[in-house]
């Protein structure tokens, strides 16, 4: 590297995290990091049910 920046490019301010991220670094005593943050899960669309309706053949 031919330089040492002044602030890191991977330098992150908070780690937003679900309810199963959160259990599972609780369990290994690391959800007191600095940064974690819970957040709520988004909304889940439909499944992908497998039909292809465009590749009919007629």
């Amino acid at each position: 590297m031919d330089f040492i920046p002044d602030e890191s490019s991977i330098k992150i301010e908070e780690i937003k995290v679900d309810s199963d991220t959160l259990e599972m670094l609780t369990a290994i005593g690391m959800a007191d990091l600095p940064g974690v943050e819970k957040v709520d899960e988004a909304p889940v669309g439909p499944a992908f049910t497998g039909r292809l309706g465009f590749l009919r053949r007629g």
